[in-house]
């Protein structure tokens, strides 16, 4: 298929393996310069499913024939969901994001998602030129070892420090749906916000590297007299010696006595004793209070993700 730019996709399951190496190495390369994120076991995973899977995606080639961007897409509970959106302009990321919603999988789809790192700020447009609701999610990094050398705040004396997973994973999921009620950043994990799609999200933070190798050892929980958790936080390896915190919740009623600080205290001198140096995470631009804290704890602004929802028309 061809577009008005002579930007033409074709079926990535079709390429050249090597072609796609290339590719693959271009973008790990951009990821780890820009945000210390070592992207290759994601690109391992993407290849493994497009050739085993038959995962469905599409390469981009300008009018001289020359590779312009790749992207891939899933399925999952009614919703088709936007990977990579990788192109050398925005043309091509454009053309590449019109074949996805041209697929009989976009069309039957209750929706159309992405969560992308972009190579410009000009995806916003062309996101939202095809109808997506964007929202903005900067990259803050912060040097651990002041935040490990930070005083923990004291805990109330019916709460206990735990490991991130305990016996029942459902008790976490059971936090994170009370954590994000209603709230619109929650779209991202959970899109209809039940039960089974935060049970989901959870499995793919813990039992995949979606989002980088989970650190089980520098994630905790905080527990009540009946062992339930009330917060919780979760850490992530995403570089030789960069970690990831790559969800943080306070379950609404124990909110406002730094439960939260003190996850993250505790996370981040047992990442320093693993020898990591860094420490990153990812905000809703809109959570001004959450953004205010992590400033105020030293991390700073670094980068931007954009998360995309289009709903069926």
């Amino acid at each position: 298929m061809e577009n008005a730019h002579g930007v033409s996709c074709e079926d990535w399951r079709e390429a050249d393996p090597a072609l796609l190496a290339r590719l693959y190495a271009d973008e790990c390369r951009r990821w780890r310069e820009s945000l210390d994120w070592d992207f290759a076991p994601s690109c391992t995973i993407l290849e493994r499913a497009r050739r085993l899977r038959g995962l469905p995606g599409f390469v981009a080639r300008d009018p001289r024939g020359d590779v312009a961007g790749w992207t891939f897409f899933v399925s999952h509970d009614g919703f088709l969901q936007v990977g990579g959106l990788v192109g050398g302009d925005d043309r091509s990321r454009q053309a590449l994001l019109r074949a996805v919603l041209e697929t009989p999988e976009a069309r039957a789809a209750r929706g159309v998602t992405c969560f992308l790192y972009p190579q410009s700020h000009g995806l916003r447009e062309v996101l939202e030129q095809d109808g997506f609701d964007v929202q903005a999610h900067p990259y803050m990094s912060c040097a651990l070892e002041p935040l490990a050398a930070m005083p923990v705040p004291p805990l109330a004396e019916n709460l206990t420090l735990g490991p991130f997973i305990d016996d029942d994973p459902g008790e976490v999921v059971s936090l994170l749906s009370r954590s994000y009620d209603g709230s619109r950043e929650a779209r991202c994990f959970a899109p209809d916000l039940r039960l089974d799609q935060w049970a989901h999200y959870l499995a793919g933070l813990v039992e995949t590297e979606a989002c980088g190798r989970p650190l089980l050892s520098a994630s905790f929980t905080l527990r009540d007299a009946t062992r339930s958790p009330v917060a919780a936080a979760l850490m992530t390896r995403i570089g030789e010696r960069t970690a990831h915190l790559v969800q943080v919740v306070v379950d609404p009623a124990w909110r406002g006595r730094s439960l939260a600080q003190r996850l993250l205290i505790e996370g981040c001198r047992r990442l320093l004793s693993l020898g990591y140096s860094q420490l990153t995470l990812l905000v809703a631009e809109e959570n001004l209070r959450a953004r205010a804290v992590y400033r105020r704890l030293g991390f700073a602004d670094r980068d931007v993700f954009f998360y995309g929802m289009r709903r069926r028309r």
